[in-house]
């Protein structure tokens, strides 16, 4: 679309869940989307406990990854993040998906390590506060599967998604579509795991949700 900034390139995994990440927002009620154009951001829904004074913080943030401009909003993920932990506390359930936000951008610029930490506090604060089994959980999931994608640690990224996957199951059925982008990533980790066999039972479960 003509005047209409892209998003940087991406690692090819990463750039899939990103491609993704409009859907669960919808799904999830709270997750970041990037797309290309400006009705994407009807997609994007407030974080819970945000305020009138953080408000414009988070704005920024979604003008940022709507428009493209991932370094600022790396810089407004941050910014939103640490005002949340200064509202609620580091073990604030609240700050569990500022947090998402924040390691989610930290993977797209490459800081693997700090993006994992962050997700996995994120993935602690979900559970502490709402279960093991609450869908909010997915996303943090994905995005730390990724991250252990980057670090060849395919065996992490095949337990998290496949966690991720459970999650859909259990909300939405067995063969739902809302599985599709994280099917993508495991076949990924499979392969790269050398388990061919179960990466290819993975690609006929896959075509068989497709149906």
């Amino acid at each position: 679309m003509a005047g209409t900034r892209k998003p940087q390139q991406k690692p090819a995994a990463l750039q899939r869940l990103f491609d993704r990440l409009c859907l669960l927002a919808v799904l999830n009620c709270c997750l970041l989307a990037v797309g290309a154009n400006a009705n994407v951001a009807q997609n994007f829904v407030p974080p819970p406990g945000l305020t009138p004074e953080i408000t414009p913080t988070w704005e920024q943030l979604v003008d940022d990854l709507v428009s493209g401009n991932q370094d600022h909003a790396r810089v407004m993920a941050r910014q939103l993040f640490d005002e949340f932990v200064a509202l609620y506390g580091e073990n604030g359930w609240e700050v569990g998906l500022p947090g998402t936000y924040l390691g989610l951008l930290q993977l797209d610029r490459g800081d693997t390590t700090l993006a994992i930490q962050r997700l996995e506090k994120s993935i602690t604060l979900i559970e502490e506060h709402f279960g093991q089994f609450d869908p909010r959980l997915v996303a943090p999931l994905k995005a730390t599967a990724v991250g252990y994608l980057q670090q060849n640690d395919h065996t992490s990224a095949v337990a998290a998604l496949r966690r991720a996957q459970n999650l859909t199951h259990r909300q939405s059925g067995v063969y739902n579509t809302d599985q599709l982008p994280i099917l993508d990533t495991l076949i990924t980790a499979q392969k790269g795991n050398r388990t061919s066999r179960a990466a290819d039972a993975l690609m006929r479960f896959n075509l068989r949700v497709h149906e």
